[in-house]
């Protein structure tokens, strides 16, 4: 797969610095030790969508690497699945999915604004006109895919948007 056309753009809001790419192996590493500190302290998840119920997911880490490798297996009522994420000779962050040990879905990751942006491979849209197809809460508590960027989301994704949250306690 190949990394989105455009430059990642990591932006960090407490020290007011942007990076982009040739320059952005601590931003990844951050981006991806932040994902690490999600799974561990909020395993609790739902697929949120209009259906009763709601489909549950339970994450654990599997792997992890500080700033270099991270596996979560995310547990569901619709079977198990995962992520792997690391960093990218392109300087994006490189996310898969797996399902049942395969690789079903790919996405590169950066931060441009307080949000996570996600595209899919070979992404050529400019992202000063359009949003990203996908996009992560700062503290990463929501996730939100365009199954129109990622088409193996439709099932899961009735009306478009496949969105997950943490279970608000």
């Amino acid at each position: 797969m190949t990394a989105p056309k455009h430059a990642p753009w990591f932006c960090d809001a407490i020290g007011g610095t942007e990076t982009t790419a040739p320059h952005t192996a601590l931003e990844m590493g951050f981006a991806i030790d932040a994902l690490a500190s999600m799974a561990k302290t909020f395993p609790d998840w739902i697929i949120d969508w209009d259906e009763v119920p709601q489909p549950t997911v339970k994450l654990s880490i599997l792997a992890h690497v500080p700033s270099q490798f991270l596996e979560i297996r995310a547990e569901s009522t619709l079977g198990d699945c995962g992520i792997i994420a690391r960093p990218d000779p392109s300087g994006w962050v490189r996310i898969t999915a797996w399902v049942a040990g395969n690789a079903v879905l790919e996405a590169y990751l950066d931060r441009p604004y307080e949000q996570y942006a996600l595209w899919p491979p070979g992404a050529d849209a400019d992202p000063q006109v359009v949003d990203a197809p996908g996009s992560m809460s700062k503290r990463l508590w929501w996730l939100s895919l365009d199954s129109a960027a990622w088409p193996v989301l439709k099932p899961l994704a009735p009306q478009g948007r496949l969105n997950a949250k943490i279970v608000e306690s």
